[in-house]
Order: C-alpha cells, then structure tokens, then sequence
C-alpha cells in the first residue's frame, strides 16, 4: 500500500467565471442608466463572489495544511494478466476541519490507466465517515509495470464559484505478470514415515551403501525423493540424503527473444469494442509458455537459468527468482536478432537439462541446434517450437538427439506441452 503525496491549487469554475462577468454587467448597465435593480443585483453578485472567494482562501489553506494521506492497495499486488485484481483507494481527511468537510462539495475521482482496464476513465471515490474510500475492479490486459492513479480530490465552496483540488501524485504501481497454467501439485497431505517405507520396501533393499554422515532419519516436511531407500530397508525407518548429497539437476532454458513482446492495441475509449480475446491470448501465449515452463522446472526441484536471447539484451540468465516479473519488464523484442545470441547461449550452458523455445527453424538454426547438440555432453535437450515446422526439421533434430514438442501460438495447451516436456 503506497502513500501520496499532493498539490493544493486554487481555480475559478466555469459557473464563478460567468457570474463575475454578469455582475460587471449588471452593475455597468445600472452605473450607465441609474437604474437601481441592476445595480443592486451587480453588487449582489460581487458580493456572493468576493464571499466564495473568502471562503476558498480558507479551503485552499486547510487543504494545504491538513496533511491529507491518499494510498493505493492492489490485491493481488502481481496479478497475471486478464485476472480480476481490486484496487482500493483511500483518503484519509480526518485531519481536516470539520466544517470544510461537511460544508463544502467535496468529490475525489481516480485516473485509471488504459491497460489496467483496457480503457481511458475515471472512477468515483465516494465520501466515507473520515475520508473517501472505494474498490474498484479491473483486469490487466497488458503485461509491464503500470501506475495506480492519477487521484485528484476536489472541494468546492457552497456557491460552486471557487474549486480548490488536491491533486496526488502516487508512486505506487502494479506489476501484470504472465499467466502460469501449469505447476506442482499443491495440498497433498505428506504420507507418514510407515507408508512410505511400505512402499519402498518395494523398491527393492539392495542398492549401493552410502556413507552414515551423509544420511539422516526422516523428519516430517522432508521431500521424498531425498529418501534412500537401502539404507532405510537395511535400518527399518526411513533415512534421507542430507542436503549435501542430495543431487542438484540444473535445467537452462533459452528463449529466441523473437517470441517475446507484442505490439500493443490502440487504446480505446470507454464503451468501445475491444480487442478479441484470441488475440489478446495469441499475443501473451510465449511469455505465458516460458513462465510456466520456469515454473514447473522449479517445482520439480530443478534449479533454473532462462535466458532470453535477443541483440539488446546480454546472454546471461534473469537475475531473479521471480521470472514472471522479468518477462513483464521485457521491452518489445520482435524487431531484434536473437540467433547469434542463441548460439552463444547454447554454447556456454552447463547443465543437465537444456529447454530452447524458438520458432520454426530454418536451415541455419538447424545447424546451430545440431552443434549444441553435439557439445552438450550427455545433457538431456528439449526444443519447444512455436509454429508449423516441417516434419522433415523435426525428423532432423530428433535425429541428432533433441527432442521436439511442436506447438501452435495461441492454441496449444501450454499446460500439456510444459508437463510433456518436463517430464520427458
């Protein structure tokens, strides 16, 4: 929840601006013919005027002075982009004097940015007991970092001559990462220590020694794949590796920055036709791909690089472990050459799984993804091709050892295609 800071200003609205010039009227007319009526509603006005302004003298101090605390609060604060997310807004006014809040049209309005909404509009934030507070409900359409707001509050003085706004300035943004479809399982309850060594006694009691430091009993939350299973027959309790033993498969996954970052729609106005779903979903299916695929790795207990390969960017993997923030921050990419960067990507990986996801390779990605092949060293390699590829491209990577899982932007099922190549 960030706070705002803000700017109280002064202005004439347009109902003050057409009263000052009626009165001027009405009291030249009544200077020039001596009428009294007139004159006396001239003066009549002036005076209503010279009192709004009295009073929006006062309004514009209290405002100034009042210490008002404007924030923002987003949930869920990284939403994936087309899901619902609750933006409230809240002023706190209580340090305001009490007349001006009670006597005074007070109003607040909230800017909302076009592609946390998909249009240009503005949302009423009305009056609360100490303040102004609403809830408002938007889903992202574009991936990035968006700002919340503009927040303008608004008084104006009984008459509605004088308005005096504070208008914050609110620092506070929204990060819309990509969608991830597919991950571990999540809430199955941990077996207990007599089940699994149940069912592992299946599994056979001979296998290789490990030395005892290396090996410690099993404890609730341990994962089980960190179970030794001869040493738990031969002892009668389960036994786990120790941390230090346990083997760290690293996967790398390298993305042709061609697949990454779309064109944006124009940005509508408000009531008018928006851009299709399936081509909003077109647009975001690679990012999406590359999220859940990182996801997934994870969740499997692979320890990830991905690398995204394109001119503007070095071929180093995303520094954070949170990639779906990453990829959102990723300028458009579709106009930059990536197989140079590819290359050397591939050429510097160490790791016992390699992932590339690229487009349909032609004759020179053939040949760079053959030398990969070739200095990969035992590494288990997957190709993940967006678009039609030629049966006789896949014939010639399955051949030198890749194995390929073909897709189609934007209709594919990313879930079905990450867990058929994570668990290939």
């Amino acid at each position: 929840m960030g706070s705002a800071t803000y700017r109280a200003r002064l202005r004439m609205t347009v109902r003050g601006a057409i009263v000052i010039v009626l009165a001027a009227a009405s009291i030249a007319l009544g200077a020039l013919t001596h009428l009294v009526a007139p004159l006396a509603i001239g003066l009549m006005l002036a005076a209503g005027t010279l009192v709004a302004w009295t009073v929006a003298l006062s309004m514009r101090h209290a405002v100034a002075h009042g210490a008002l605390r404007a924030a923002h609060r987003a949930q869920p604060s990284q939403p994936a982009w087309g899901t619902t997310v609750a933006i409230t807004v809240a002023i706190d006014g209580r340090s305001l004097p009490r007349p001006l809040r009670l006597l005074t049209n007070a109003t607040a309005h909230e800017e909302v940015h076009a592609h946390l909404a998909g249009y240009r509009g503005t949302v009423s934030v009305p009056a609360r007991a100490g303040g102004w507070q609403t809830t408002y409900h938007v889903a992202p359409t574009e991936l990035g970092t968006w700002p919340l707001g503009n927040l303008r509050l608004r008084f104006e003085d009984p008459l509605g001559l004088i308005a005096v706004s504070a208008d914050f300035a609110d620092d506070t943004h929204l990060i819309v990462v990509p969608r991830i479809l597919a991950g571990p399982a999540q809430g199955t309850p941990p077996a207990s220590p007599a089940a699994l060594l149940a069912a592992g006694r299946t599994r056979g009691a001979r296998g290789a020694e490990m030395d005892d430091s290396l090996l410690r009993e099993y404890a609730p939350g341990d994962d089980v794949r960190r179970v030794h299973w001869p040493s738990s027959a031969r002892r009668r309790t389960l036994m786990v590796r120790t941390e230090e033993s346990a083997p760290i498969v690293r996967a790398t996954v390298c993305v042709a920055g061609e697949l990454l970052g779309t064109t944006t729609p124009p940005v509508r106005r408000r009531g008018a036709a928006p851009a299709s779903a399936q081509w909003r979903a077109r647009a975001h299916w690679p990012t999406d791909l590359v999220a859940t695929l990182d996801n997934a790795l994870r969740g499997h207990g692979r320890e990830v690089s991905t690398i995204v390969c394109s001119q503007p960017l070095p071929p180093q993997p995303l520094e954070t472990t949170n990639v779906g923030a990453a990829l959102a921050d990723l300028p458009d990419l579709t106009s930059f050459a990536w197989r140079a960067q590819l290359e050397q990507a591939l050429g510097s990986v160490h790791g016992d799984q390699v992932f590339v996801v690229i487009p349909a390779p032609d004759a020179e990605l053939l040949q760079a993804l053959r030398l990969a092949a070739n200095d990969a060293r035992g590494a288990r390699r997957e190709a993940i091709i967006c678009g039609p590829a030629p049966a006789e491209a896949i014939a010639q990577l399955v051949e030198c050892g890749w194995v390929v899982h073909p897709s189609e932007v934007g209709s594919s099922d990313i879930t079905a295609l990450v867990t058929s190549a994570v668990r290939s």
